[in-house]
């Protein structure tokens, strides 16, 4: 798997995927087109022991793709500063958009390529159904009260 040509990385955020490539790559390329199509800025990748995120973020809205080792995959959406988050399957519920959450749940592996494969499953299709109805993602989490 390759990133898209127009990502660059620090020399942390590379050391960084050799860490997590299995979770940076898919997150990256899928997510990506919220940078390109969409305006948000350059994501942010951060790296903790088992976990590890990316954050895209514009003027209004945050999105954050998490990753929970080794079994967990979480994307949340929320209101640029703000601490109020809403996790894309809560979301897609509220909204009645159908959308199968088990996709985003990781079976433990050793095998590194089946996990890349599980992982990247998950987020063509996640990022497929962002795609699809980010009119409607977009205008409920503009709504979403600032202290609620």
């Amino acid at each position: 798997m390759e990133l898209y040509r127009d990502i660059t990385l620090s020399i942390k955020h590379n050391k960084s995927l050799r860490v997590f490539p299995y979770f940076f790559i898919p997150a990256l390329n899928n997510f990506y087109f919220l940078k390109t199509d969409l305006g948000f800025l350059k994501p942010v990748l951060e790296t903790w022991k088992h976990e590890g995120y990316v954050k895209f973020m514009s003027r209004e809205m945050e999105v954050m793709i998490e990753f929970d080792s080794p079994a967990w995959i979480g994307i949340c959406l929320g209101k640029s500063q703000t601490r109020r988050k809403i996790y894309l399957d809560d979301l897609l519920e509220k909204l009645d958009i159908p959308f199968d959450t088990t996709i985003l749940k990781i079976r433990k592996t050793d095998d590194l390529e089946n996990l890349e494969s599980q992982i990247n499953a998950g987020f063509q299709k996640s990022s497929g159904v962002i795609k699809v109805h980010w009119d409607r993602i977009f205008e409920h989490v503009k709504g979403i009260p600032v202290n609620s």
